[in-house]
């Protein structure tokens, strides 16, 4: 049996769960309550709005979708909640227990005020940032394939490349992503705009990003939105997240270069 013990100097950057729910399209009237109850632990709050398309026998439908944030006074801890969805996340990670009831606490209290009916979809991202000094001291920390090959050693330097690995998990599906190159990228390039502080490099150095997104569907399936319900998908995601981590990296990297 593996032992997932705790990596003291985890490359993790950032952690992200996302709950889907059915549509509510009244929301906001249950916004001021929901900031009032969780005030005390994320009292930065924030309104956005982001533009979303949707395609229409006619043409295109551009809608604009408010968004609320609410972070904690160091900007570690956050969640966002919208219509059809409520996304935590985290850029200091414990491990999964801390996590889960970090989510736990906020979902009670949207459970509580809110009341979503159906859960459509949760979702589990884990983003690790690796750095090292040259190419095959990379080799030392991770699986070869997100290194260039040497295959290519003759005809130039390669300057970035990415990978994409879809795999069919027993809980959903998990997504596997790679950047490797000199970038001063410290997530994914898709990452913008979350209410947690994302560190960003002024200039750029040879590096690696990892990106595990796990993402369970209910499909045509009827699920509640239930707290035990919803945290018990995010459990299963998260079991087979880590063992892809651990898959993909090395015993001296977990060993000796993260602990």
């Amino acid at each position: 049996m593996t032992d997932y013990k705790k990596l003291e100097n985890q490359p993790l950057k950032l952690v992200l769960a996302e709950f889907r729910f059915s549509q509510i399209l009244q929301i906001e009237q249950y916004i001021p309550e929901l900031q009032e109850m969780l005030r005390k632990q994320y009292p930065t709050f924030r309104k956005s709005a982001e533009q979303s398309v949707h395609v229409k026998p006619d043409g295109l439908e551009l809608t604009s979708i408010s968004r609320w944030s609410f972070a904690s006074s160091d900007k570690k801890h956050a969640f966002d909640i919208s219509q059809d969805r409520l996304i935590y996340f985290t850029n200091a990670y414990p491990r999964f227990e801390g996590f889960a009831e970090a989510c736990r606490n906020v979902l009670d209290k949207v459970i509580e005020i809110i009341e979503p009916s159906l859960l459509l979809r949760v979702g589990l991202r884990y983003c690790d940032l690796i750095t090292a000094d040259n190419e095959d001291d990379f080799t030392r920390l991770v699986d070869r394939k997100f290194i260039p090959t040497a295959t290519t050693a003759g005809i130039g330097r390669t300057r970035h490349l990415k990978t994409e690995n879809y795999v069919e998990t027993r809980h959903g599906t998990l997504s596997i992503r790679s950047w490797f190159g000199e970038m001063p990228l410290t997530c994914p390039p898709d990452i913008d705009n979350v209410p947690v502080q994302i560190k960003r490099d002024d200039s750029p150095s040879l590096r690696l990003i990892l990106d595990f997104d796990h993402i369970w569907e209910a499909g045509d399936e009827s699920v509640s939105f239930n707290c035990d319900e919803v945290l018990k998908r995010l459990s299963d995601l998260h079991d087979a997240s880590r063992a892809a981590f651990w898959e993909v990296t090395t015993d001296f990297a977990r060993d000796e270069k993260w602990n």
